[in-house]
């Protein structure tokens, strides 16, 4: 067995990388590790997630980045000193051992390991990252360039050339500079790699910033991600009426069939938020493990569906975390073709969004009222020029992180999955309690 390496992972709110993060740590094939949760106070899930992982946390108050490393290397107890940010990925399985087997050198202070931006980076950070952190392996003897996102350095290094505890940035680099000064080489391993969502650049003109992208992109400079087998959904279905009978089934019964014909979805972890009596033993009958009874003060019909749904994370046990994203599916709309489903997953973790809603490009004429009479949207075209506008299919599914409901955030990044199959708007609208959109409904789920 090789030296015991302590992986010090420094987070400030960083529940939606963090499972991710702890999940690839724990498939490397080099396994004498120990994980130390470097925390800054988090106010979302990030420390409960960890929790879940065999992690050590360190809680800090006044973030400086050299400080939360030292910290952290005071309560670790390995020979090597792995340092990772939290939002960053390993990209497989050997990024450790590749990470620390330049460290046999004893004239090597440290290395650190390529970053690769992910498929919804901003350009200018998909730029920067394919520039810097390149496919070929570097011998610094006096470049100082050294980057803390992700590194490693050894315990004796440490002791001769700890962090600066008062710098607010730029501790990695500080770092580098005195250690190339006393003789010591540091090495840039791009078989070491990490996803890192955002760059080290900022603020260029984004119209250059993109042709330049589309060309790296083009010559598979910036490679795709595959995070989809580390993101958790949880399914959560708030039913506050009876529920509808359709072709000899309840509504319920298509929910199932949606869930369990999905690559992503489980009925381990699906929610029933409900009080009616007869939707729980509806849905114990049909194998629902998790019924949430909901209270009746979000019961009424002027309650929200986020009002629900937040309620729904805040007081279920989700078993000591969060899902890192939440399905929202409504019994009142059971015509769901199950590739929709999948299809609206994968854009969504593609697409790096907070919240994805379904929607139909609605492009003949519009009028709006409003206090000046009727206004048309658009001018009269034809059809095929216009932009259109964007129709809601909330109820189809609505897919969000959980930190959309939890967390109120100044930007929100809304994702729009077009469905221009007409036969969905049309079935959106169905009223299930009236005969004809009942008979309608079953024709459709035949």
């Amino acid at each position: 067995m090789g030296k015991k390496v302590s992986i010090l992972i420094r987070t400030k709110n960083e529940g939606r990388w963090i499972k991710q993060c702890l999940s690839s740590i724990r498939g490397q094939s080099y396994r004498n590790f120990e994980v130390i949760l470097i925390d800054n106070m988090s106010t979302d899930a990030t420390v409960k997630k960890a929790s879940s992982y065999d992690v050590k946390h360190v809680n800090i108050e006044n973030y400086r980045p050299g400080y939360a490393i030292n910290q952290g290397i005071k309560n670790s107890t390995g020979d090597i000193f792995v340092i990772l940010s939290g939002h960053c990925v390993p990209t497989n399985e050997f990024w450790l051992e590749n990470l620390i087997s330049n460290l046999a050198d004893e004239n090597v202070a440290g290395v650190y390991g390529r970053q690769e931006p992910l498929s919804f980076s901003a350009d200018a950070d998909k730029r920067d990252l394919a520039i810097v952190f390149g496919l070929d392996k570097k011998v610094q003897e006096k470049d100082s360039f050294f980057h803390n996102a992700n590194s490693a350095l050894t315990r004796a290094v440490w002791e001769e050339f700890p962090f600066d505890n008062e710098v607010n940035h730029i501790e990695d680099r500080l770092w580098g500079k005195d250690v190339i000064r006393a003789g010591y080489r540091i090495i840039y391993e791009p078989e070491a790699s990490v996803y890192h969502y955002h760059g080290i650049h900022q603020n260029n003109h984004p119209e250059r910033l993109k042709n330049v992208v589309s060309i790296l992109e083009e010559h598979d400079v910036v490679q795709k991600h595959d995070l989809e087998n580390g993101c958790d959904f949880a399914t959560i279905v708030p039913i506050n009426e009876p529920l509808d009978e359709i072709n000899g089934c309840s509504s319920l019964h298509y929910i199932v069939d949606t869930i369990q014909s999905s690559q992503y979805l489980s009925m381990a972890k699906a929610v029933i938020a409900t009080n009616i009596p007869t939707v729980i033993q509806e849905a114990e009958k049909l194998g629902f493990n998790h019924i949430y009874h909901r209270p009746d003060h979000l019961s009424g019909p002027f309650v929200t569906l986020n009002a629900v749904i937040k309620h729904t994370l805040m007081e279920h046990d989700f078993h000591d975390a969060f899902p890192d994203a939440v399905v929202y599916l409504s019994p009142k709309f059971p015509y769901r073709p199950h590739k929709v489903i999948d299809g609206m997953i994968l854009d969504f973790i593609e697409g790096g969004y907070d919240v994805l809603f379904p929607t139909y490009n609605e492009r003949r004429t519009v009028w709006f009222k409003d206090d000046q009479g009727i206004v048309q949207y658009e001018t009269t075209m034809p059809t095929e020029l216009k932009k259109g506008i964007e129709v809601a299919l909330t109820s189809l599914c609505t897919i969000a992180r959980s930190e959309y409901y939890l967390d109120k955030k100044d930007k929100t990044q809304i994702g729009l999955y077009e469905i221009n199959d007409p036969i969905y708007l049309y079935a959106t609208a169905l009223d299930l309690k009236s005969d004809t959109g009942k008979h309608i409904m079953q024709y459709l789920l035949k």
